[in-house]
Order: C-alpha cells, then structure tokens, then sequence
C-alpha cells in the first residue's frame, strides 16, 4: 500500500513538471519554425527557401501594416475639396432690354454661356428665365454683380453641396477595378481551354462597362463641380391701359354689320373651295360625257322610243 502512494506521487509530480515546462517558458513560434514542423510532421523534406519566402511575406506584411498606420508630427495628404454650387436669383429691371444686353456682356466677362432660356411676353409684363454655367471660381463675383442690373431683387439662393466623399469613392472604385481587370487580362495568357478563355473575357467585358459607366459618372461631377448653374429670373412691368371699347357689348346694329360681313366672307370662302375640287369637277365632266350616248342607247333599246 506505501508503495502504490508512493508511485502515484511520482507520476503526480511529473505530470505538474511537464505542465509547467509547457505553460511556464513560453515559446515563440516563428513561420518558419512552424513550417519546420509542419514539413517533419508529415513526413516530407523540409524546403528551407519556403520558410524565407513565408518570413519575407510575413515581415513584408508587418512593414505594410506599419506604413498604413499614421506617423505622429507627419502632414497627412489632404484630399481636395469638391463643392457643386448652384444658384437662384430673381430680379425686376426697368428696361428689359438693355438688362438683357448688360446680364449677355456679364456672361461674356466672367466665361459662361447660356445654357437655356424662355422668354415670355404679357400684356402687363416681359418674363424670361436664363440657365446659366460658367467656371466656379467666378460664381460668387456673378451673383453679386447680377445685383447691379435690378431695380429690385426678388430672391437670392445659393445652394453649396460637397460631394468630396463621392467623388473620393468613385475614383477609387474605378481604380480597384481597373486593377482587377488588369489581373484578368494577365489570366489570359495562361487560359488552359477555350471555356477558360471565354469565362475570363466574359469577366473582362463586365469589367469594363462597369468601369465605363464610374468613368461618365466622375466626368459628370467633374463638369458640375469645374462648371457652376445660375438660374436668373427677370422680369418687367410694362404699363398698360384698361380699353372699355374692347370688351364692351356690340350694339344691334354692330351685330348685323357682323353678320353681312360674316356672311360675305362665307360665299368668298365656297368659291375658294371650289378652285381646290376643280380636277375633281373636271373628272366628273368627263365621266358624264363618255357614259351619256351609250346610256342613251341602252334606253332607247329598252324603252323603244327614240
């Protein structure tokens, strides 16, 4: 019995020794000695130049993961700020006209063009609207010089949107796919079949519309950002007198002048369409000319007289 504790506190004491020698020292497993283990454990040669390759990617990725990371006192690249302006203004003029000549030469000074226009004439007003782009930078100088032409401005918006984060995306989704697209097309090269050959193309081609359609979107902001819209509304009061005489109830007499005049106007106009139907009535002449003897005939065969 003395013996049996005995020998159950030796494998005790060995068993906490071995414990300790595992979870005490704390070994340090690097690639490649994982890779030594790996390569022994299954039996195969160990390939000294597949630990460096797995050390250097290792290292390369750690050095990577370092370099992204922010470095305190170093100026980070500041991303340009991307701003679409647009704005609103309504002004009444004291000649139309002339205001038109002054907002054309405004254009003319500051680069822009008219993108659309509508102008409409009243009897106690002329409104138009002009859509105007011209270069961002010269927005705000535009609005307040548009002022100058008004004898009263109505309303005055300005609206200011960032789209730098979009922007930022866009250019960087294209670049990601581009870059992709460019990996497929390596793939080409290596195609073991033509099924390979017309997967990998068929993977290019959706690539590339898709980076077509990012291309025409980041054109788009570019052109609304690089180019801003003004929305100028003129207008003028013109003066005008009430004419009792025109809307005024015609007297009888009024009223039988009208219809002699109505009436005269209606003949003229029967005559008129006569001169139109004239190959008609002519066709009709000649038709009744060439069936009236043989027509005669029959009758006359039928009827006996003559």
């Amino acid at each position: 019995m003395r013996k049996t504790f005995m020998a159950s506190l030796c494998i005790l004491f060995l068993i906490s020794c071995s414990n300790s020698s595992n979870n005490d020292y704390g070994v340090k497993i690097t690639p490649s000695s994982s890779t030594e283990m790996l390569a022994f454990n299954e039996g195969e040669e160990y390939d000294q130049s597949l630990a460096q390759s797995m050390d250097d990617e290792s290292d390369g990725s750690r050095d990577e993961t370092s370099n992204n990371q922010p470095i305190p006192g170093q100026p980070q690249k500041k991303v340009e700020t991307k701003i679409i302006k647009e704005g609103n203004i309504g002004i009444r003029v004291e000649d139309f006209g002339q205001s038109r000549t002054g907002l054309d030469e405004l254009i003319r000074k500051y680069d822009g063009y008219v993108a659309d226009e509508n102008e409409r004439k009243y009897s106690t007003s002329i409104e138009s609207t002009i859509i105007i782009r011209l270069p961002a930078e010269h927005f705000d100088a535009f609005m307040e010089s548009i002022g100058g032409l008004a004898v009263k401005v109505h309303h005055k918006r300005i609206n200011a949107q960032d789209v730098t984060r979009q922007f930022v995306d866009i250019q960087s989704r294209l670049k990601l796919k581009k870059e992709v697209r460019d990996k497929y097309e390596s793939f080409l090269k290596n195609a073991k079949n033509v099924e390979e050959l017309l997967a990998i193309e068929r993977e290019i081609r959706v690539l590339t519309e898709e980076i077509e359609a990012k291309e025409a979107e980041l054109r788009y902001l570019s052109d609304r950002v690089g180019y801003s819209t003004i929305t100028v509304e003129m207008n003028q009061r013109l003066s005008y007198e009430y004419n009792e005489s025109e809307y005024a109830e015609p007297t009888f007499l009024q009223r039988i002048g009208k219809g002699f005049s109505t009436g005269w106007e209606g003949v003229l106009a029967f005559f008129v369409g006569l001169t139109y139907l004239w190959p008609l009535i002519l066709l009709g002449i000649i038709i009744f000319l060439a069936i009236r003897k043989p027509t005669k005939r029959f009758l006359t065969r039928l009827f006996g007289t003559k």
